[in-house]
């Protein structure tokens, strides 16, 4: 496998670019689901809680005391069909985000 290089104004163009996908995924998250639901996706597909809180007009703090709360709620051993609402919820925005991942944004 060759590799690739790249200069620095490419990557920030690179980064430039990735960001605004992720920013789009996010605003396309459902908008009945609640923002403890958001911030548990956009956290699960390795979004850090700072970014996080940009993309959902919150604090940083917001984020991870959610993420503490949720990382404690699961640590109880819930299980994701306690609530199958919100299991659906979850799995329609997961789909979303793997249905973009399989279009092409080379362009």
């Amino acid at each position: 496998m060759s590799q690739v290089s790249i200069d620095n104004g490419q990557l920030k163009a690179l980064t430039d670019r990735l960001d605004a996908i992720v920013r789009f995924l996010a605003y396309m998250l459902p908008k009945d689901m609640t923002q403890r639901d958001k911030i548990m996706v956009l956290s699960e597909i390795g979004i850090q809680p700072k970014v996080i809180a940009s993309m959902l007009g919150t604090t940083p703090n917001t984020v991870s005391v959610a993420l503490s709360i949720l990382k404690k709620s699961k640590s109880k051993e819930i299980p994701d069909n306690a609530n199958p609402d919100r299991q659906a919820t979850v799995e329609g925005a997961v789909a979303i985000t793997d249905k973009s991942d399989s279009n092409d944004v080379s362009k």
